[in-house]
């Protein structure tokens, strides 16, 4: 009788561990970054939009570090 109780919890810990385990994989062990910030009215600024952001701006600083047309390099360097 008793063996048959261990044997039924450990089976029932297993099923336990595998159900948590595929709560981790899909997200659901914890709240995430937005849900926080929702929650707490604050902004949040999703990867994709941050990434979007991020080249935007050293497109934007890149293209001010070119040289005008006509300028030589030479000039550019006695500048510094």
């Amino acid at each position: 009788m008793l063996e048959k109780r261990v044997v039924v919890a450990s089976l029932r810990a297993e099923k336990l561990t595998q159900a948590i385990l595929a709560k981790v994989f899909r997200g659901e062990s914890v709240p995430t970054e937005a849900e926080l910030a929702r929650r707490e009215g604050r902004s949040y600024e999703a990867a994709s939009e941050f990434l979007a952001r991020v080249k935007s701006e050293r497109e934007s600083k890149a293209s001010l570090r070119k040289i005008p047309l006509g300028q030589s390099c030479e000039k550019e360097t006695e500048r510094s």
